[in-house]
């Protein structure tokens, strides 16, 4: 018995470290990026995603619902802090901030894949913006239209860990993924 559990954790494992990172065409196409957009930013993000244990509306069943989402931007190796990243789920709104500048893109959930994601991370998405906040002394985000979250890593949580003794309880997952930023082409 003791065997066969080795064998299938270092399946698990072999499986893994064989998956590749896809392409950043292959991320736009599956999410349907509309043409005409080029990428200018890419940031680095660190955070958590925090849940509530509850009950189904309408049944009696449980699961995790994700509140919110909150992560600080790094350049792409991590090595200086640019700003962070918030949602307010309730509204659907997630924002970005380039904290030297101040300046903030605000954009809405447009959709997602879970194509590139393993079974804890939480899915490639790409967000267009709603509003923007202009920066001192230069405006970082300007004429920002589109924002995609790829290259995740962890975020989400076991629902079997939800139960009705549970119920009300709150619970953070670590997670890492990365910010793509998209303005119109010629600009």
């Amino acid at each position: 018995m003791q065997l066969t559990t080795l064998f299938v954790l270092f399946a698990s494992i072999l499986s893994v470290l064989a998956q590749t990172t896809p392409t950043q065409s292959e991320v736009e196409a599956a999410l349907q990026l509309p043409s005409g957009f080029n990428r200018f930013a890419v940031h680095k993000a660190r955070g958590k995603a925090y849940y509530i244990c509850a009950i189904t509306e309408g049944t009696n069943t449980t699961s995790w619902v994700r509140t919110k989402l909150e992560a600080k931007l790094y350049t792409v190796r991590r090595k200086t802090l640019l700003g962070s990243y918030s949602t307010n789920l309730t509204i659907g709104q997630h924002t970005w901030t380039h904290t030297p500048t101040g300046s903030q893109v605000n954009g809405r959930w447009v959709r997602r894949t879970s194509q590139f994601a393993n079974a804890f991370d939480i899915n490639y998405a790409l967000f267009q913006t709603t509003s923007l906040v202009p920066g001192s002394p230069t405006d970082y985000f300007a004429g920002t239209e589109y924002v995609i979250r790829a290259n995740t890593k962890n975020g989400l949580v076991n629902n079997a860990r939800c139960d009705a003794k549970k119920v009300g309880r709150i619970r953070d997952q670590r997670f890492t993924a990365q910010f793509w930023y998209y303005r119109p082409a010629s600009a």
